[in-house]
């Protein structure tokens, strides 16, 4: 839904003080959503020379610049964490605890995406785009670069409350902007980073890096368009550091019924004036939660057995968001049984 369609809503005469109902949450939604500044008034502050904390400065490299997009609406998309201690981050970008060892798995998305397609050449096969292949990896979990977000907020007000009985959970409210350029090309040059960069240590100059780029399939046809409008090395920073929202081929019925999208994240950008140095750096940052194109809603701990009940009345349930688990969907029959629900009842899904 685009913020525009949000604006329609009745405004709340006043946010709520916390989230203890589903419509609590939606009132947060559409308050929020009401009183949130354009686009332009956001990123002025980090476009107008202006000097910025060490935060800001971080952040501004994902911000659109005025140049470079329309933002006359932006579409409005949904996250749930059970932790509001989690960072907003892709799973590749975590750390990775085995037993002993802690490993950085950037460093090895190459060999992971790399051994997946020869050990699974039928599952995922060469024909398939960069966002494809990322998009069927992550489904079977395979850590990517991927995050999952949806266009349903009592989705992600689900993912919010499952787990961490003991934590705030929180729901993250992003606003899509959209760009002049056409992204297509963008995404899948950001999706197919670990065959462009030609350094394992993800070091690579910016011409090296989009020339490359612009020799793939998927640059076929706006090679002329992107060469024009990106002359400058500056403006392909801009372009290549800004996380995208994207969708890819719903490769299992739990992707339709989660209404999932994805937040494609790229390597951190080399922010120095000499770009004749280096361009990636091999690192992921995390969306700030301080990000202006995003909003934080916090799930008290104390309500979340409750939401989690009131979205059950509304079918969203762990069975109905995973359905091609039958583990899920047996174990949720056990407890309606337990519950002494009737046949006709767990038939019928109430």
């Amino acid at each position: 839904m685009y913020r525009s369609e949000y604006l329609k809503l009745s405004i709340p005469s006043k946010e709520p003080d916390s989230v203890r109902s589903v419509s609590d949450f939606i009132n947060t939604i559409v308050y929020k959503v009401r009183h949130k500044k354009s686009w332009r008034e956001l990123t002025e502050k980090y476009f107008d020379g202006s000097d910025l904390n060490e935060e800001e400065k971080k952040i501004k490299p994902t911000l659109i610049h005025y140049s470079t997009a329309e933002c006359f609406d932006s579409e409005v998309l949904f996250r749930g964490q059970s932790s509001s201690d989690y960072d907003i981050t892709p799973s590749i970008a975590r750390s990775y605890k085995k037993q002993r060892y802690e490993k950085n798995l950037l460093e090895y998305e190459k060999s992971i995406i790399d051994v997946a397609c020869l050990k699974y050449p039928d599952v995922f096969k060469p024909s398939l785009l960069p966002i494809e292949r990322l998009a069927l990896m992550q489904h079977y979990g395979i850590h990517t670069r991927l995050l999952d977000v949806s266009e349903n907020p009592l989705v992600a007000l689900y993912f919010a409350c499952c787990g961490n009985e003991k934590k705030d959970g929180e729901v993250i409210v992003f606003y899509n902007m959209r760009r002049k350029e056409n992204p297509y090309p963008i995404m899948q040059s950001i999706a197919d980073t670990y065959r462009l960069i030609e350094s394992s240590s993800g070091f690579v100059l910016a011409k090296d890096f989009l020339n490359k780029a612009y020799r793939q399939t998927y640059f076929k046809n706006y090679e002329d368009e992107y060469r024009n409008l990106y002359k400058d090395e500056q403006k392909v920073v801009s372009v290549f550091s800004t996380p995208i929202f994207v969708n890819a081929p719903a490769w299992a019925t739990r992707q339709s019924a989660q209404q999932g999208m994805y937040l494609l994240f790229p390597n951190q950008i080399n922010l120095r004036n000499d770009l004749k140095d280096s361009f990636l750096w091999g690192e992921i940052s995390p969306w700030s939660k301080n990000h202006p194109y995003s909003e934080i809603i916090r799930i008290p701990k104390e309500s979340k057995p409750t939401l989690l009940r009131n979205l059950k009345m509304m079918g969203i349930t762990r069975s109905r968001l995973f359905p091609e688990n039958l583990d899920y969907a047996c174990e949720e029959l056990m407890d309606n049984v337990v519950s002494r629900k009737t046949s006709n009842e767990i038939l019928n899904g109430r």
